[in-house]
């Protein structure tokens, strides 16, 4: 099946949709999920980042430590901005959404997770850990970016 990027000049659309007819273009909402890929009709959300943390968070070989919630700094929007991150865990990019492991023991089946946060004031990470003693500590950057134009 052909695949079109079109434009509609006289009304002011760009569509990319599948197909042999450009019923896509001049009807985006009768074909979504079906043939219509992108159309400049529908409300996409905005997303640049007014603002960026990137930090190395050290994880300890700690006893007793689930709960700890790691501060990240004051995010300076007015309300509860839209958030997302992502974690470097051993080589690999994650993103921190949910709630996302970042040290799972294969033998016995624990782990430390962490969860992304914000509210009014600041951005955390919520750590949880089933595992408590790590045999030596993690360095893991992350980065989160935090938008101004979306705010609760």
């Amino acid at each position: 099946m052909p695949i079109w990027f079109d434009a509609d000049g006289q009304n002011g659309r760009v569509a990319i949709y599948t197909g042999t007819d450009d019923a896509p273009l001049h009807n985006p909402t009768a074909y979504i999920g079906t043939r219509t890929k992108l159309h400049t009709d529908w409300n996409y959300i905005p997303f640049v980042p007014a603002k960026m943390i990137t930090r190395t968070i050290s994880v300890p070989n700690t006893e007793n430590i689930n709960g700890r919630v790691i501060d990240l700094g004051g995010h300076g929007i007015a309300g509860v901005p839209f958030i997302f991150g992502r974690a470097t865990v051993g080589g690999v990019v994650r993103p921190l959404c949910g709630t996302v492991p970042i040290f799972v023991n294969t033998a016995n089946g624990n782990c430390i997770h962490w969860t992304l946060g914000v509210n009014t004031t600041n951005v955390f990470l919520a750590e949880g850990r089933t595992y408590h003693t790590l045999g030596g500590g993690l360095s893991i950057p992350i980065q989160i970016f935090i938008s101004d134009k979306l705010a609760a």
